[in-house]
């Protein structure tokens, strides 16, 4: 099958020379999912770039990079047209990138949005965005959703469709080598609970660093806190190695009505695919089988996280961690989400709808 796959992933050498630096969510999740099919099919990856270039990575994978135009409706014609010329069996598109799911419309192959949040939840994006992206992925013929919430806001007709929460491609690696540390990666911004983690790591002084990941509105802050170590963005590589060196792993993202419908957090994915402890607020998205393999965070109305119970409840008299729910779940999460599971996942979805 020759697949079209159009998204914000770049081949992972590009995405790390990229200036400035990109959310890595989005592009470890596609990397993924594109790796995953290129195993057994002819996969065409598209994404935009500073430069135009064709990147030939094996027999069955290349990446076209594209330059925008910055002329949404005129990008989107060009990609269209493109796309038909090179006669693809099926077309798999970021549904959050306009110019994707507009050219949708003009691609004769059948297409599949591949759906990983709200658009409306997306950080500084302005209210026309998401009210055009939602009208313009409801052109497509199957959806993949990361949610069930998801594909009800987008699969009004009850198309094709495949719901899974994630994919993670892991990497040969070794744990960081440092003092005990608590561990966070992912976007910073207050909303994530990142401030509360910060206020109640120093209310508490645990016999642990906290080290922290990523990149958003709070870069500068916690970057000048000197009792933070903070790491700016890595590459997935040093990531992992961050998550398997660990003491625990955190996710202390508040329950968000807006969000928690529409979304499941990468990091906590890869969190429970590496990590021995993982401390996490209840994910509805991931099942409570599942969630059973984390410590989990428990917010009341002066303690919207839960981290100070947390901690209250979790340090010894030395102020070590102590009483950890055990994640005895790894070797599943890594299979179920693994690029190989996903992409059979989606391949599923694929020959339902090519003829």
């Amino acid at each position: 099958m020759r697949i079209a796959y159009l998204s914000v992933a770049l081949d992972q050498e590009d995405f790390l020379h990229l200036t400035p630096q990109a959310n890595p969510a989005g592009q470890n999740f596609h990397l993924s999912l594109i790796h995953g099919l290129a195993k057994t099919d002819q996969v065409t990856a598209f994404a935009y770039a500073n430069k135009s270039q064709t990147k030939r990575i094996s027999s069955n994978l290349n990446f076209i990079y594209l330059v925008r135009q910055n002329k949404l409706f005129a990008e989107a014609k060009q990609l269209a047209s493109y796309v038909n010329r090179k006669n693809f069996d099926v077309v798999i598109y970021d549904s959050l990138i306009l110019p994707f799911a507009l050219a949708a419309k003009s691609i004769k192959a059948p297409c599949v949005a591949i759906l990983t949040d709200n658009p409306i939840n997306i950080s500084h994006a302005r209210k026309f965005y998401g009210y055009l992206c939602r009208k313009a992925n409801k052109r497509a013929d199957g959806y993949f959703a990361l949610t069930t919430e998801l594909n009800h806001l987008f699969n009004k007709k009850g198309k094709p469709y495949v719901i899974e929460k994630g994919c993670v491609e892991l990497v040969d690696n070794h744990a960081i080598s440092r003092p005990p540390y608590l561990y966070f990666s992912g976007a910073l911004f207050e909303r994530y609970g990142v401030r509360d983690l910060i206020k109640s790591y120093k209310a508490f002084r645990p016999n642990l660093d906290l080290v922290i990941a990523g990149h958003g509105d709070m870069e500068k802050e916690i970057d000048s806190d000197p009792d933070i170590v903070f790491l700016g963005q890595i590459p997935k590589e040093e990531n992992y190695a961050y998550i398997l060196g660990a003491e625990a792993v955190i996710n202390p993202r508040p329950k968000d009505p807006r969000l928690d419908p529409y979304c499941v957090p990468s990091k906590l994915l890869e969190y429970f695919c590496l990590s021995d402890y993982v401390v996490s607020t209840y994910c509805e998205q991931i099942s409570q089988e599942e969630m059973k393999n984390a410590t989990i965070l428990k917010p009341t109305l002066g303690d919207p996280t839960g981290l100070n119970s947390f901690f209250k409840n979790h340090l010894d008299s030395q102020k070590n961690l102590v009483n950890l729910e055990k994640n005895d779940a790894k070797a599943e999460f890594k299979v179920r989400y693994s690029p190989k599971s996903v992409a059979a996942k989606m391949k599923t979805l694929l020959l339902q709808l090519v003829r």
